[in-house]
């Protein structure tokens, strides 16, 4: 039936030309099939020569004649060009799209993903990130927890129901292979629209809703950055960042660091991507000169924005110049909206937001009718020395322009600046949601908003209790020394936990022995069905170096308190860790409790559902759910390298998993005895000498 059912094909699209209002194709089906075809692509390429921007245009020097002659990519050929931020190197993209095609449906459609790995040497799976998977576990697409990977030339078919509604994302779930370019945005409409607050803020056609999928980009592939980071020097400066072999140093990379004076940036950064458009400093020392996404507006109107956060490491604030944001949704789960000034989105987590325009009248004198769109790192020093950093600049942010119909010149760039939170006086502060610190320098005049603080707008949403009988608490501790939870460093299994356990090969955790000084380990926790259960996540003791936006996945929790370290009022810089955690014994924090005896107050009053959440350096978050969707849920820091790493853990909520269908692919270690080598040599002999 072709009102019941439609395939989708994503294909190729234009990557090049001035990208105007980001919207994607919604399928209305009860079942929308999607084709991914997972391959390699050369990022600034056309054919065998190297692209670049000139005034709007796309070139590159055609080396088949002598002298090389300067020649326009033809018009035809753009969508064959992945632009990024001009600098050259090889990536991993579905359907030769950056970020890749946006799957957009109505809750509870079953969508089906053909997932075809036609990378040459890269194993590969999907994770439908914020997706319940409920009845369906072995769909997840968590590599060796739910699935064994896809192979090369191999394919895998996911089928799901897509629930729960809201701004979603989907991307690669094998090693490092997220940053390299597989992720996008999974979409789901709520099935009733008059109760969807994107409906009642910019209507139901979708004209006036844009997408805004966010990738700090870098000019390595991620496994090379992986070995670089673990290697001698916490990954030495290369001769592209002034040092290494053939440089003039042989420095560490001087990490960069946030106001709190933690650790943000662990390897050299190369751009911020908005839809796959920016610009970098290329070997020449000329900026690139890419086209940007392109916002356009019209005055007197509301426009909202589904921001997806398909960072490696970073996170990124978000702000529009002369216009502030209103703040209504988190993980696809609607708040009561929030109005600031700018938005701290971390790995892992999705925000909607709307942007009500100027008149006019407005748009014209505060900015000629064009306005940067932010998106800018939090570094604010690097190196231990914290060192002074260059904000609002190429080097350390990305752009988009949001440009209001009828502008004079659409080729002439914003000239608008940043809000001077300083000039606006102590009674109207600037407002920023989602700080991974608690305050900011008081200089800076801006106060900052937590996940916390935000209200569920679904009323009947009732907090999870926690009665006496069947329920847990469990301190978790996501931090370094050694990297890991609770000091153990996940090892994952030979074959998924989900269906194949007695194949997993489990190296078990001592418990004695990793809480004392660290172990190697499958760290899985397991509940009972229906349990009632309060995970503190922590980030605490000697290794609480950085942040970590923690991901769940099958659930969405409930945020009920975000603790943060100590900090000088005045400069904002971390003092101590937070006072509200006992470190029990000598285990640094392995075995953690309230210093009170219980917790301090948390918020029962409508609390904020999420599916990942930033546990800020020296803090914690207290999140409750109640365990109903039986099976192994991988749950882990969202940052690439910290994952693989081995900063995770195995959610096991007992019950009756949904087992997986017929012929669900199977793997594992194998090995075989000397005897039946010989065995098989001596049959050999027997028929062929």
């Amino acid at each position: 039936n072709p009102h019941t059912h439609m395939r989708c094909l994503a294909v190729w699209g234009v990557l090049w030309g001035l990208l105007a209002a980001v919207h994607s194709e919604l399928c209305r089906s009860s079942v929308c099939e999607y084709d991914f075809q997972v391959g390699n692509a050369d990022i600034a390429a056309y054919n065998l020569f190297l692209t670049y921007a000139k005034n709007g245009t796309l070139f590159y020097l055609n080396h088949y004649v002598d002298p090389p002659v300067e020649t326009r990519v033809p018009d035809d050929q753009l969508k064959y060009v992945i632009a990024a931020d001009g600098y050259y190197r090889v990536a991993s993209v579905v359907n030769h799209q950056l970020p890749g095609p946006t799957i957009e449906v109505m809750q509870g459609t079953l969508v089906v993903v053909k997932v075809t790995n036609n990378m040459a040497n890269s194993a590969t799976t999907m994770h439908w990130h914020g997706m319940y998977q409920r009845g369906t576990p072995w769909m997840d697409g968590a590599s060796q927890i739910t699935q064994c990977a896809i192979l090369p030339q191999s394919s895998f078919t996911y089928r799901f129901v897509a629930d729960p509604p809201g701004t979603h994302a989907w991307h690669a779930h094998h090693g490092v292979e997220r940053p390299d370019g597989l992720f996008g945005a999974l979409i789901v409409h709520p099935l009733q629209p008059e109760r969807d607050k994107r409906v009642q803020l910019c209507g139901k056609d979708g004209n006036r809703t844009f997408e805004l999928t966010l990738s700090d980009w870098y000019h390595d592939q991620s496994e090379d950055m992986y070995w670089k980071r673990i290697g001698p020097g916490f990954y030495y400066n290369d001769v592209q960042h002034g040092g290494g072999p053939g440089g003039t140093t042989t420095t560490w990379y001087n990490w960069t660091r946030s106001i709190d004076h933690r650790l943000i940036g662990e390897t050299p950064f190369g751009s911020a991507l908005i839809n796959g458009r920016g610009r970098t400093l290329l070997p020449n020392g000329q900026m690139s000169q890419n086209n940007l996404t392109v916002y356009d507006v019209t005055a007197n109107s509301t426009f909202c924005f589904r921001a997806v956060a398909g960072m490696m490491e970073k996170g990124f604030r978000v702000a529009v110049d002369g216009h502030t944001l209103l703040v209504y949704a988190s993980d696809g789960h609607d708040v009561d909206p929030v109005e600031v000034d700018a938005l701290i989105i971390h790995p892992g987590e999705t925000y909607d937001f709307a942007v009500r325009t100027l008149s006019a009248a407005q748009s014209q004198q505060q900015g000629q009718g064009q306005f940067w769109l932010r998106v800018s790192t939090l570094a604010t020093g690097t190196g231990w020395t914290f060192a002074s950093y260059q904000p609002h600049t190429f080097h350390n942010e990305g752009r988009a322009i949001l440009r209001y119909t009828g502008v004079a010149d659409p080729q002439r760039e914003p000239q608008t600046q940043p809000a001077n939170c300083s000039a606006r006086g102590t009674a109207r502060p600037c407002l920023v949601l989602g700080c991974p610190f608690s305050v900011f320098p008081a200089a800076w005049n801006t106060k900052c908003i937590f996940p916390d603080q935000l209200r569920n707008s679904n009323a009947s949403d009732s907090v999870v209790e926690y009665p006496p009988a069947q329920t847990q608490e469990i301190f978790l501790n996501f931090q370094y020394a050694p990297i890991g939870v609770n000091r153990r460093t996940f090892v994952p299994p030979a074959a998924p936990l989900l269906t194949q356990l007695e194949d997993s090969d489990l190296l078990p955790c001592n418990d004695t022995l990793c809480d004392a000084q660290g172990c190697n380990c499958t760290h899985i926790v397991s509940v009972p069905f229906n349990t009632s259960l309060q995970l503190v996540f922590l980030n605490v003791g000697s290794g609480q170096y950085g942040m970590h936006p923690v991901h769940l996945h099958g659930y969405a929790f409930q945020v009920l308190r975000v603790g943060h370290a100590v900090a000088n009022v005045t400069t904002a810089q971390q003092i101590n860790q937070t006072a509200d955690i006992e470190c029990v014994g000598d285990t640094d924090c392995a075995v953690a409790r309230w210093a009170g005896g219980s917790p301090p107050p948390l918020n029962l009053d409508r609390p904020p559902r999420k599916d990942t959440v930033l546990v800020p350096p020296g803090g914690y978050v207290v999140v409750r759910l109640l365990a109903l969707n039986p099976g192994y849920w991988h749950m882990h820091c969202h940052m690439a390298h910290h994952l693989f790493y081995g900063m995770s853990a195995v959610l096991h909520v007992e019950g009756d998993a949904s087992p997986p269908p017929p012929n669900y692919p199977k793997c594992g270690s194998f090995d075989t005895s000397n005897e039946f080598i010989h065995h098989s040599l001596r049959r050999y002999n027997s028929h062929f000498l």
